[in-house]
């Protein structure tokens, strides 16, 4: 639905959607069929949902932050969970922000703008020590 979100508001970038936490590290890594960086190009933001199988999104900040290189890429955690242990976890893992998921189509839209002008605005640091970067994420409007 985020992806949906994205395109109605018109936002391009190379969106990739990985199924699980083990499969999102594998991508970061650039590891297996990922290894192909003109197809599936380094990732300069991560939009994380807590509740994936075969690694959850707590285990895949644990892996970030032990990994020095992707420690700096912006991890923006969106999950159904407003538990503050899990906000509270979240951060502590070096998440750089956490968001309620949206309930609606309408809400994912503004939720997507919302995403889409912070980072357009916002500095970024050079990424290095990681898979070849290709560059900071490619917003474009139509």
């Amino acid at each position: 639905m985020l992806q949906r979100a994205f395109k109605r508001e018109c936002l391009i970038s190379p969106i990739h959607i990985v199924t699980d936490g083990r499969e999102g590290i594998r991508y970061l890594q650039g590891e297996g069929e990922y290894a192909q960086s003109d197809k599936f190009p380094f990732s300069q933001l991560v939009l994380l949902d807590l509740n994936m199988p075969n690694a959850d999104g707590f285990e895949v900040l644990q892996w970030r932050k032990h990994h020095h290189g992707y420690y700096f890429v912006p991890t923006l955690v969106v999950s159904a969970s407003n538990q503050q242990e899990d906000i509270q976890k979240a951060y502590e893992l070096g998440a750089t922000a956490y968001f309620i998921k949206p309930g609606s189509l309408e809400q994912l839209q503004k939720f997507a703008r919302t995403i889409y002008d912070f980072w357009m605005s916002s500095a970024k640091p050079e990424i290095k020590n990681c898979r070849s970067p290709v560059g900071l994420p490619r917003f474009q409007e139509r």
